[in-house]
């Protein structure tokens, strides 16, 4: 899990800032906005990886801005429930979560 780009409030800020976010990294397989809306980015069926180093058990989630929200953690767990419920994710996988700040 990362925390990039500029602060979003509303959907369409963080619609703005996911795009940019998106157009310059696009190795994030999802992100989550201040508000709680999650942007597909490669989605489920893509590698994840930084500098071409791709990771097939990894999935890259960024939530937009400086400063994480309570609603930003929620859609995360939603996000993880989601892909147990797809196949995507082990249903006994633990959460291990990187957080890297600017």
């Amino acid at each position: 899990m990362y925390s990039r780009g500029g602060s979003c409030t509303t959907r369409v800020s963080c619609s703005e800032e996911a795009k940019k976010l998106y157009t310059e990294k696009n190795s994030y397989n999802f992100m989550i906005g201040a508000d709680g809306t999650v942007f597909e980015g490669r989605g489920w069926d893509s590698a994840s990886g930084e500098n071409g180093d791709f990771i097939f058990s990894e999935y890259g989630i960024c939530l937009i801005g400086k400063n994480t929200t309570g609603t930003m953690f929620d859609s995360f767990l939603f996000l993880i429930d989601c892909g147990k419920s797809r196949g995507m994710i082990a249903r006994n996988m633990t959460e291990d979560c990187f957080v890297e700040r600017p």
